[in-house]
């Protein structure tokens, strides 16, 4: 018998509990691609085996382009989610493909840890740089944590209590993805339950 057949010979209460079974089906199986495909990506670009297509990249439009799809997630566990983007011009020469997930893998990574409160991305220039912050009012980082933070497997006992798909590796991307366009990325916390920023800076596109 079919799943369409299974699903329309069942009384609602049935059809119901089918529903509940088949999306929690589905959502296990993408968290657990997500969960392989964060570790090959992380052990891609630690090896050098990362091919990077370098051209002009907006990152507004990379913001811009990231930020729906994690603002319904946030609304959906009450968060208050907010994009501020100043005037000017955000181009940067890189990879769009592993900047996109670079700062999918930023935002998504405050809205897991924070339980109760506000996420802001910002984009921002100063001097010659492209600023990119997400500041939230989550869980926060003691000092040992921060230690770990981008480091390979890099996993504190806070973050396993709370997301126990975390693989410790998405922070570590991140660094080596940053890092390899020339720009720096870093955290900030007060310590436990004070929130954290996460900051990116990447080098503005020289016009001649």
């Amino acid at each position: 018998m079919t799943w369409n057949k299974l699903f329309h010979n069942e009384e609602p209460s049935d059809r119901y509990t089918l529903n509940l079974l088949l999306d929690e089906g589905f959502r296990l199986l993408t968290e657990g691609v997500a969960f392989t495909q964060q570790i090959l990506n992380a052990s891609n670009v630690e090896k050098g085996t990362t091919q990077f297509m370098v051209q002009s990249v907006d990152m507004k439009k990379v913001v811009e382009d990231i930020a729906p799809m994690l603002k319904s997630i946030a609304e959906k566990k009450g968060l208050k989610f907010k994009v501020e983007i100043g005037e000017g011009d955000y181009h940067v020469t890189g990879d769009e493909i592993q900047l996109k997930e670079s700062i999918r893998n930023i935002i998504d990574n405050s809205v897991y840890y924070t339980p109760a409160g506000t996420i802001t991305v910002s984009l921002a220039r100063k001097d010659d740089k492209i600023i990119f912050k997400v500041q939230d009012t989550g869980i926060g980082m003691t000092d040992d944590v921060k230690k770990k933070l981008f480091t390979k497997g890099g996993r504190g006992k806070e973050s396993l209590l709370i997301n126990v798909n975390s693989t410790g590796y998405g922070l570590f991307f991140v660094k080596k993805v940053i890092e390899a366009h020339h720009g720096k990325v870093h955290a900030e916390s007060e310590g436990k339950d004070k929130g954290s920023v996460f900051t990116v800076e990447l080098p503005e596109v020289k016009h001649v």
